[in-house]
């Protein structure tokens, strides 16, 4: 299953997340709404739990009904130590609790999904303050508070990429780095322009003039281009004026 360019704006939020930092919906939805999607927070529970089930995300229950997701990353398996006032979550492997986990689930012939150890806990800031009788209401220690102006940062998740474009008479080749080439998801998107090509002689995206546009948005509105995809897109609108008027070369 493809994901839609929403969801893949979803999964580059959680790819710059910077290490440790997990997100619930109602953050990946203000990040997508101040990156202008129109996007409803039903939506986004439902892009996030479809990611869980296809294994791009591993979604977190640190407290009674609030869950938070993490890039599902399977040579990773982590814990968390998370404090009950300030919701301050510390990250932590440790490879005896997967093995006696996973010795209690063969032995009782299951298959192991996941393997989740939460330590509810007190931070030592709250602790120093008084906890529980003199802490104020929705007071964050000073790790959370970073932590938080870390987050605002990165609602707009961009990667700069070079691009090459090549006109071939009524079509546009379009040469992007490997890294993307290999991508399953890039590769799916790529061939959801009608008229798409793919040269396996020099690794090029062909499309026709009226669909390089179109495709362009469609798979680098993510990417910072090199040079500057309105640079491109004027470049494919002027050839397409030429070639309508039969002035092209």
């Amino acid at each position: 299953m493809r994901l839609t360019p929403q969801r893949e704006k979803i999964y580059f939020i959680f790819q710059n997340l910077p290490p440790g930092n997990h997100l619930n919906a109602e953050q990946i939805w203000d990040y997508l709404i101040q990156d202008g999607e129109k996007i409803s927070l039903s939506t986004v529970y439902r892009s996030l739990k479809l990611m869980t089930r296809m294994g791009i995300l591993r979604e977190l229950e640190f407290a009674e009904g609030h869950k938070k997701y993490e890039l599902n990353v399977e040579s990773a398996i982590h814990h968390h130590i998370v404090c009950i006032v300030c919701n301050q979550t510390i990250e932590f492997e440790d490879n005896l609790v997967i093995k006696q986990s996973l010795k209690q689930v063969q032995e009782s012939g299951f298959k192991l999904v996941d393997c989740q150890l939460i330590l509810h806990s007190i931070c030592p800031e709250a602790v120093e303050m008084g906890w529980p009788a003199s802490l104020p209401e929705n007071w964050l220690c000073s790790r959370c508070v970073k932590s938080s102006v870390i987050n605002q940062t990165i609602h707009k998740p961009i990667k700069k990429i070079k691009l090459r474009i090549e006109f071939k008479g009524e079509r546009v080749a379009l040469y992007v780095p490997d890294e993307l080439n290999q991508s399953e998801t890039f590769r799916t998107n790529a061939k959801s322009i009608t008229g798409w090509r793919y040269c396996r002689n020099d690794f090029g995206w062909y499309y026709p003039l009226d669909k390089a546009v179109e495709a362009l948005n469609h798979l680098f509105s993510l990417y910072d281009t090199e040079p500057e995809l309105e640079n491109i897109i004027a470049l494919i609108e002027q050839q397409r004026v030429e070639v309508c008027m039969g002035i092209s070369n």
